[in-house]
């Protein structure tokens, strides 16, 4: 077997983790406790995928008014700021759903956010001097940081 892409663990994760070994949730099966945090997290992650199909299938998913109305901390971009889409005061991913709040900030170093982004932030070389795409690293999603419009794959 080839080498795997490990991800940084999350605080969810690592708490997960300990919470199965904690309750002893891994004698079952007999598989170690990260592993089974890991398979939870593909769940939750694939989970709220499906959600989402499932409303768009029913012609309920229109993004951002569905993300405000069902996840309460999820801010609507402001029309007046210049980026159309505020990925600033974004929490949720308007595609799939993921949550791109990263682990806690630590107090002495925090400014106006108290945790980290999960947010990529793509610059392009010879153009605008800044993040000029945003990208999701769940569904790896890709959008123009001006215009809010999805970017075609392979494009960036």
């Amino acid at each position: 077997m080839g080498k795997e892409k490990v991800e940084p663990k999350s605080d969810f994760q690592k708490e997960l983790e300990h919470l199965i070994n904690k309750f002893s949730m891994e004698n079952g099966s007999d598989t170690p406790d990260f592993i089974l945090a890991e398979y939870l997290m593909g769940c939750l992650k694939n989970f709220n995928h499906i959600t989402q199909r499932r409303e768009k299938w029913y012609g309920r998913w229109d993004g951002w008014s569905w993300l405000t109305k069902n996840l309460p901390d999820q801010k609507a971009p402001d029309p007046k700021r210049k980026e159309l889409t505020d990925f600033n005061n974004l929490r949720y991913c308007p595609q799939c759903g993921a949550d791109w709040q990263g682990a806690k900030i630590p107090k002495k170093e925090q400014r106006k956010s108290t945790h980290y982004s999960r947010l990529i932030g793509i610059e392009v070389r010879g153009g605008y001097d800044g993040v000029s795409y945003w990208q999701c690293p769940d569904c790896n999603t890709t959008w123009n940081r001006f215009t809010g419009e999805i970017s075609p794959e392979g494009v960036v």
